[in-house]
């Protein structure tokens, strides 16, 4: 990363960047889709969640959607799905912004921003959690491990034991570590494990759940009749693959189901969680199809050359709360190279 910004940051002194994104458009017809989570400003040493679902802070959030409305062509969910099914065309260097799990900040930092600009984006729903004072699983857990006073976790259901270390603001890795293992497991069982290691390691310090807050149904409503598009993130935030065909169609219908209750409106996009090609598979798409599902969105990095040719493997470009202004603007002109 420290040679690739040298090098991004030496371009960005010699060269205009309106230079390269005009070779780059003269070469490559494609769609560019950026997939944040969290807009926030946060004090890292005291926020006790998982850092990597930062995004941006609300200056660099602001920098990067008046580059987005100066630099390319935003376009809303229901333009690209358009392009796909009546074939009418996209603007010149279009871009779609997105947002995964449903997080209040979408609301209270990211939507002034976008509609100060006037630039559409779609949020995807874990429609379980919306609404509700529930921390999402993956926070619970980073909360755990930041928060209890014990150098190591045993899980006996996995027959693993971590060691955090005794510094806790440095538990980061091993966080990811043991979220990436509980991805593996089943929801229910998953929902299980982090209950009783709640009940068994009682000497945590108290969560604080405002820090990891869902959006309300009252606030996605107001954001989709302005300029915001929902779409499905499923209800419990699984890995899709690993789910049953009876799970399967819980978490892609009853999700699609309750945002098209309140929002009185079709519900045609979806994200997979976790969104690596191992997230989803042939009988997730076919699924998603048959039940009235459009587009599909994977987290693998990359821009989509036009035309479209799968849009249920729609690929995002991450940004990340280490994406600097200079960084953001050639991410999204060489995927291929920052990515990598």
């Amino acid at each position: 990363m420290g040679k690739k910004k040298l090098l991004i940051d030496l371009i960005s002194y010699i060269i205009p960047y309106s230079f390269v994104l005009g070779l780059r458009t003269l070469f490559k017809k494609e769609l560019v889709v950026l997939a944040y989570h969290r807009v926030c400003d946060i004090k890292k040493e005291s926020y006790k969640f998982d850092i990597e679902l930062v995004s941006a802070s609300r200056n660099s959030f602001d920098y990067q959607i008046k580059h987005i409305k100066k630099y390319y062509n935003p376009i809303s969910m229901e333009q690209l799905i358009d392009s796909i099914e009546r074939k009418v065309s996209l603007p010149k260097r279009p871009i779609l912004i997105t947002f995964d799990d449903g997080f209040d900040d979408n609301y209270l930092n990211a939507f002034p921003i976008l509609k100060k600009y006037n630039v559409p984006a779609t949020i995807f729903l874990s429609t379980g959690y919306i609404d509700t004072n529930n921390v999402i699983w993956f926070d619970r857990l980073a909360s755990l491990i930041f928060l209890t006073d014990l150098n190591t976790l045993n899980i006996s259901e996995i027959g693993k034991t971590y060691n955090l270390g005794a510094v806790k603001s440095k538990r980061g890795e091993i966080m990811e570590i043991i979220c990436e293992d509980l991805k593996l497991i089943p929801n229910i069982e998953r929902e299980k494990i982090l209950n009783d290691l709640y009940d068994k390691y009682e000497n945590i310090e108290e969560m604080d759940a405002s820090q990891s807050k869902m959006l309300d149904w009252n606030q996605v409503k107001e954001m989709n009749s302005s300029i915001i598009n929902f779409g499905s993130h499923t209800v419990t935030h699984p890995i899709l693959s690993r789910l049953t065909n009876e799970e399967l169609d819980y978490e892609l219908l009853e999700s699609k189901k309750q945002i098209e209750l309140n929002l009185n409106s079709p519900i045609n996009s979806i994200s997979y969680p976790n969104g690596n090609e191992s997230s989803y598979n042939d009988l997730v798409i076919n699924k998603a199809k048959s039940f009235g599902y459009k587009v599909g969105f994977t987290y693998i990095p990359g821009n989509n050359p036009l035309p479209i040719k799968n849009n249920f493997i729609l690929k995002r470009l991450h940004i990340e709360s280490y994406t600097d202004n200079n960084y953001f603007r050639f991410l999204l002109c060489f995927p291929s190279f920052l990515s990598n």
